[in-house]
């Protein structure tokens, strides 16, 4: 059983990629509520990435007016699908057009050509899948190393990940976890999220090393 320390949303809980405060990021063990926990991770570039498609699918929908949810899924994933800066308006426009009305079409175009050059998919070469995926092999990899410089009280620097994967003791990481929170006033949580190694668990080719 996997166990998310303090709570599930701890995969979204790094600053940048890679992150090298990570092994070292915890908080107050005595912290109130979900809410608060959820509100620190709000807004980080993994939760920014994670939720994108919905947000197109929100902004098509809601202000450009689109009434066909199937229709705007499948330009979604379209959407989603594009690689490369070579000619990305007129892609983009090649998409909306075909749900989006012609009074609507050139704003949606600028904004969604906004959003995805944001979210920089496109200027690496990369499907938003592609870019999303290599950003969970690196979320993966940073909690193996969490986890058993938890384990061990020791990082091994340059080891392999899939030796440090096999060494991963669950039970051990929660008895440190339960010793280091233990104190109502001092005691701290280490932020690692486990939920995200059932990939390891399941194929560790996925992980990419």
């Amino acid at each position: 059983m996997y166990i998310n320390y303090p709570m599930i949303e701890s995969y979204q809980h790094l600053d940048t990629l890679p992150d090298p405060l990570f092994l070292e990021r915890s908080i107050l063990a005595h912290f109130e509520r979900g809410k608060w926990y959820k509100s620190q991770v709000r807004g980080t570039f993994v939760e920014k990435r994670v939720e994108f498609p919905e947000k197109l699918y929100e902004i098509l929908m809601d202000r450009f007016h689109v009434e066909d949810e199937q229709k705007c899924q499948s330009c979604v994933m379209e959407l989603l699908s594009l690689s490369t800066n070579e000619l990305l308006e007129e892609k983009i426009t090649g998409i909306l057009q075909n749900i989006v009305t012609d009074a609507h079409l050139k704003t949606a175009k600028y904004q969604i050509l906004n959003l995805i050059d944001k979210m920089g998919y496109v200027n690496e070469n990369k499907s938003y899948w592609q870019f999303t995926r290599e950003m969970f092999q690196q979320i993966i990899l940073h909690n193996i190393c969490k986890g058993y410089k938890l384990q061990e009280q020791k990082y091994e620097e340059n080891a392999n990940y899939r030796e440090l994967y096999d060494k991963l003791d669950f039970v051990k990481i929660l008895l440190y976890q339960n010793k280091e929170s233990r104190d109502v006033t001092t005691g701290r949580i280490w932020v690692l999220n486990t939920a995200v190694l059932f990939v390891a668990e399941y194929n560790f080719a996925l992980v990419g090393k």
